[in-house]
């Protein structure tokens, strides 16, 4: 401990200067026990310093700053234009050692309570998520000197397994022990089983009253009439799943024959027609023949579209050959409007000629030919045609409700 011998201010002994007036520091002296006689070392740190001043002459210690002129001792740090003495132990004042211990002391509680905390907070966490404890099982034990009291020991009943109902997880009364939960199960699930296959009015309504009479016996909790009707459900699928696949078979032959027509090579290169192949090839694999069925007939209908538009398209080509070189026909009209055919007149015609006699009649009166221009051209070359304006392009229907009796007998026998 250290202690300033101008202002008495008390210092650790880290400290060398007093931080109040700038002095340098004198390390304090023990207070002496009453009675006790100093000896040497204690004489030497009495902290009295030996009268000097007495020793050269002096009543009392010069005063070193009158010497020199100053009325007293010259402040250095007024000099160095500081108001008072730097506080050199600035940095210790407030880092005794009592402190530092008491710190020390505060942060080592600190620990030790974060640590109680933490494991606390852990052992909770444990006994949260722990299950609730098992009881017990008390073991059999053979008494000493009497192997009959552990032959008294009775094994643990085991209880067996309610069945229970699905629909609300309740478990099912079923009187006589027997499992009807495997029924209600089967009962459940079934329409969509069934709803792949492909059934005709006769097999549907087996299969409506077969499930008709898995629920009643459900319902009346009857063992023997659920697995008899089980029994019938499952008969009738297997034949369902025969039939139902070889319907989906003669579809499939039914597309590949298709695809080799003319006309069908554009439809089975278009988008819709490949999604559609597509999933029915996949509904079939994965049994549900109904989908497959759906598919495959929308894949025929796309090729037969295909194939009578190629066939349509190309009749028209050679028909319109028949119109191609205009020539004057100031007969043919007045024939078919005026006198009936006879059988002789239309068997020895070809189709060509058949048809150029139909459109005659139609031209006759006034029918605009819109499917195709050279036809249109043909009759507009003869005299005797005038289109009748009021009625639309194509719109047969309209021209044939001003045809004469014999036209539409003509008509008739042409087509």
């Amino acid at each position: 401990m250290k202690k300033c011998p101008n202002c008495g201010a008390e210092y650790s002994d880290e400290f060398e200067f007093c931080v109040e007036c700038g002095s340098t520091l004198q390390t304090a002296q023990p207070t002496p026990i009453a009675g006790q006689q100093p000896n040497d070392t204690q004489t030497q740190n009495t902290g009295q310093i030996p009268n000097m001043a007495a020793q050269q002459g002096y009543t009392q210690m010069p005063n070193a700053g009158a010497q020199q002129g100053y009325t007293q001792m010259p402040n250095a740090g007024a000099q160095q234009g500081y108001t008072q003495m730097p506080n050199m132990g600035q940095p210790y004042m407030n880092t005794p050692t009592q402190e530092k211990k008491g710190n020390r002391g505060l942060i080592a509680a600190i620990i030790i309570l974060g640590v109680l905390a933490v494991g606390g907070a852990v052992l909770a966490i444990i006994l949260l998520t722990k299950g609730p404890d098992e009881p017990a099982q008390p073991a059999a034990t053979e008494q000493a000197g009497d192997p009959q009291a552990a032959a008294t020991v009775a094994p643990e009943a085991t209880e067996e397994p309610q069945a229970t109902d699905s629909k609300d997880q309740q478990p099912i009364d079923n009187g006589g022990g027997a499992d009807l939960s495997t029924y209600q199960t089967y009962f459940d699930s079934v329409n969509d089983t069934f709803g792949k296959l492909i059934l005709s009015g006769e097999q549907s309504g087996e299969f409506t009253a077969y499930l008709g009479g898995l629920g009643d016996a459900l319902s009346a909790k009857d063992a023997s009439a659920c697995e008899t009707n089980y029994n019938k459900l499952e008969e009738l699928k297997g034949r369902l799943e025969d039939s139902s696949a070889e319907v989906v078979e003669k579809l499939q032959n039914k597309v590949k024959k298709l695809e080799k027509k003319a006309g069908a090579k554009k439809v089975k290169n278009s988008v819709a027609y490949i999604q559609a192949r597509t999933r029915a090839e996949t509904a079939y694999e994965s049994s549900d023949y109904k989908s497959a069925q759906k598919q495959y007939k929308t894949c025929v209908k796309k090729l037969n579209a295909g194939i009578k538009k190629a066939k349509k398209k190309k009749k028209k080509k050679v028909n319109d050959k028949f119109y191609r070189n205009p020539w004057k026909d100031g007969e043919t009209w007045y024939d078919l409007t005026m006198f009936k055919l006879e059988d002789s007149d239309v068997s020895v015609l070809s189709s060509e000629k058949k048809r150029y006699w139909r459109n005659t009649i139609y031209a006759y009166y006034g029918y605009r030919f819109a499917s195709s221009d050279v036809i249109q051209a043909f009759f507009a070359y003869q005299d005797w045609y005038s289109p009748d304006m009021s009625v639309e392009p194509g719109d047969q229907g309209a021209i044939e409700r001003k045809f004469g009796s014999v036209a539409k007998y003509n008509l008739k026998k042409l087509k």
